[in-house]
């Protein structure tokens, strides 16, 4: 026998198509209270209306099969049917108000495993405190899993230590994935290896070393010798020893510098089941005038970004970690060199707190509070001046005045994810920040919108979820990075760093 499925409105909402997916021997029961939560819902202009309205379509398609009350067949199996009884109050605990929609919902679920003791109910809903009060009862109560992929746990980056044959051989021509493989360790098309080779001083022995980056073409990365770093050492501490050497020619660095311990790193990407080195970024290159990785994991993730192969991209990391700045000035490049005819930046309205309520205005206008996290990228990346103690108009109107020009030329659009079903966006750089905050669906929804020629980018946190209907793998980022990996179109990095300021650090090292 198999199990009735009682769904919670917010199912629905969440995917509106959801009620194909609960298997060929079951029951899916929507209570009466449900559809009117959806007739409520289908006014909104935003992503819930329209997956409000797409419910109520789907509901009135499959009700033209016969009587939805006593059931119909469901194209993928089992039955479907609207249940108009088994709202009783005495079915509750005292004090659950009956009028409200969460505990008729419940009702109904503790009348229909009344009825029949023996049948398997189950509550569908992705309203923690519903569930909670559910399992109180005795109801077997469970989130809607179909489309969970679960948390992220690899990083997009594989690192691996090497013999420094094999890492000079992938150097210079590359090498199939199998010679680099080891126990444990699988590559994957999408995935970044971060490689390292030491060898000791040739004069002392030594392995100790310090890094210095030097600019040749590309730019690459080699160590002093930390032990014998020449007259230099004797006057220079550790950071001035690292300032006086970075950036300098390769030619140069033997000038006072006795001893060399090498400890290279390769920055290598797999395509086509070859590891290589990357192919769209080095260490120290710029982008959009001064941005350059501040560490290995924005390498590879400005290197995803700049590659015109990686049509779809997710970032994750902590707050400060560089996401949204990465991503609005590698968008801003290539708009720049009209490689894209411009950028859009755009995310889901859901608020850290209390909302404010309707915002007056146009959609721009609407939208202008919940953009400033791209607003502050761009702010960084023009390098503005510092205001006064006081503070300066002028300077004040000079990031409006540069994204407002921005805007006339075409270079950058701020957009709501409400319009954007049935659109196709081409050669577009399409930006969603916060994705932890979207539902897999409007995820997928989002990315389906590319176009010929556009890149779509998933940034967010997903240990950072306001939405109260989500929790971390079920939300739009994690399933995106999830179902994606080992898709050659796809590129995925975790930031592990905060580089915004030593205090972000700080609370991203203890947790805060």
């Amino acid at each position: 026998m198999g199990k009735q499925f009682v769904l919670d409105t917010n199912v629905l909402l969440h995917n509106p198509r959801s009620l194909l997916t609960f298997g060929e021997d079951n029951a899916v029961v929507i209570p009466i209270i449900t559809i009117e939560e959806l007739d409520r819902f289908k006014t909104h202009l935003d992503a819930m209306g329209a997956n409000a309205r797409q419910a109520i379509r789907l509901l009135d398609e499959l009700s033209s099969a016969g009587d939805i009350v006593s059931g119909v067949a469901l194209p993928t199996g089992g039955t479907l049917r609207v249940e108009l009884n088994h709202q009783e109050a005495e079915l509750l605990p005292r004090g659950l108000d009956i009028e409200k929609a969460d505990h008729r919902i419940l009702a109904v679920a503790a009348a229909l495993r009344q009825s029949n003791p023996d049948a398997q109910v189950v509550l569908v809903s992705n309203d923690f405190n519903l569930r909670v009060k559910a399992r109180s009862m005795g109801i077997r109560a469970e989130a809607y899993q179909n489309d969970q992929a679960g948390p992220v746990e690899h990083s997009g980056i594989v690192r691996l230590g090497l013999r420094g044959s094999v890492f000079r051989e992938v150097e210079a021509s590359g090498v199939e994935i199998a010679r680099l493989a080891q126990e444990g360790t699988q590559l994957v098309e999408s995935d970044y290896v971060l490689a390292t080779v030491r060898e000791a001083c040739a004069r002392c022995g030594a392995a100790d070393a310090r890094e210095v980056v030097y600019y040749s073409d590309p730019p690459r990365t080699t160590w002093l010798c930390a032990a014998h770093l020449g007259s230099e050492a004797a006057r220079l501490g550790a950071e001035e020893i690292e300032g006086f050497y970075r950036g300098r020619p390769r030619a140069e660095l033997s000038f006072g510098v006795g001893h060399v311990a090498m400890l290279e790193k390769g920055y290598w990407e797999v395509v086509d089941s070859v590891v290589r080195p990357l192919s769209c970024y080095r260490p120290g290159q710029k982008v959009y005038g001064s941005l350059e990785a501040r560490n290995d994991e924005q390498v590879f993730a400005l290197d995803a970004l700049l590659n015109p192969r990686k049509a779809l991209v997710t970032i994750l990391g902590p707050q400060g970690s560089g996401k949204t700045l990465l991503a609005m000035a590698v968008g801003m490049e290539l708009a720049e060199r009209q490689e894209m005819e411009k950028v859009i930046y755009t995310r889901e309205i859901v608020p850290m707190g209390r909302d404010l309520g309707a915002l007056p205005g146009t959609e721009e206008e609407k939208m202008r509070e919940w953009v400033m996290p791209a607003y502050d990228a761009l702010e960084t990346l023009f390098e503005r001046p510092k205001r006064n103690a006081h503070g300066n108009r002028a300077e004040r109107e000079t990031l409006d005045d540069r994204v407002d020009y921005l805007k006339r030329q075409g270079l950058i659009e701020f957009k709501s994810m409400s319009f954007f079903r049935g659109r196709s966006f081409s050669q577009r750089f399409l930006i969603l920040d916060e994705a932890q905050n979207v539902t897999p669906h409007q995820a997928a929804i989002t990315v389906k919108r590319a176009g010929k020629g556009t890149k779509v980018v998933l940034i967010g946190d997903p240990n950072e979820i306001d939405s109260p209907y989500l929790s971390q793998g079920a939300d739009g980022l994690s399933f995106i990075a999830q179902k994606m990996r080992g898709q050659d179109l796809f590129a995925s990095v975790r930031l592990e760093s905060a580089e915004r300021s030593a205090l972000a650090e700080r609370c991203r090292q203890i947790g805060l």
